[in-house]
Order: C-alpha cells, then sequence, then structure tokens
C-alpha cells in the first residue's frame, strides 16, 4: 500500500496533534512524524520520502536550517504556519492561515489523494 509521510514542525505539542489529526481523517493511510524544531525534524527524516511539511517558521528563516534543501531536493510540498509565516508574505510560499480548521488541512490533502506521485 502506498503511504504518504507528512512532517510536521511544531514545538507546541497540543497543535501539532490537532494537525496530525486532520491529516489523518482525511488520508487514512497518513504517517506523520513530528518534530518541535527543524533539526528535530532533521534527524525524523532520514530516508523517508516526506510528500507535505507542516512548518512553523517564518520562510526565510527556514530557508537557512539545514531542513529545507533536503525537502527541496525530495520536491516536499512546504506549507508555512505561524505568526512570522503570516506576516512575512513571502511570494510564492504556501501559508496556511490562523485559526486553521479540519477542512483547511483537507483543503492541501485531497488534490495529494488523486495521485500516487505526491
Amino acid at each position: 500500500m502506498f503511504q504518504r509521510i507528512y512532517l510536521i514542525v511544531e514545538a507546541m505539542g497540543p497543535v501539532a496533534e490537532d494537525l496530525r489529526m486532520s491529516i489523518e481523517e482525511v488520508d487514512d493511510s497518513a504517517a506523520s512524524l513530528v518534530a518541535r524544531t527543524p533539526d528535530a525534524a532533521l534527524a525524523l527524516v532520514g530516508d523517508n520520502r516526506i510528500s507535505v511539511a507542516f512548518v512553523h517558521a517564518d520562510p526565510a528563516r527556514f530557508a537557512a536550517t539545514a531542513l529545507e534543501p533536503v525537502l527541496a531536493a525530495q520536491g516536499t510540498r512546504i506549507i508555512f504556519m505561524g505568526n512570522a509565516a503570516e506576516e512575512s508574505r513571502a511570494p510564492g510560499r504556501l501559508i496556511m492561515q490562523r485559526p486553521f480548521s479540519s477542512e483547511t488541512v483537507a483543503e492541501i490533502v485531497r488534490p495529494l489523494l488523486q495521485s500516487r506521485v505526491a
């Protein structure tokens, strides 16, 4: 069975858990890796191909992390969230506006279910 792997980089445990549950409501075969920081996430990624990463970070600061080029090389869809992301207005970056809901997450995840490539 094809399994998509989602990465959640979020320091606040309850927010990360809500996001994980929202993903699994839409994609019941999902595997979610959860980390508090980009460095911790890098250790989790290993050989896993990440379909989508939800990252609580300023896109410009995230670009300077060791995790960013790893995800970019995989073609991972990166969704930024949080104050810094919303305020950055970074062109070409996907920003999930708050408050997010299960439906917001579903709008991101559903298109992946149409393709086995992601």
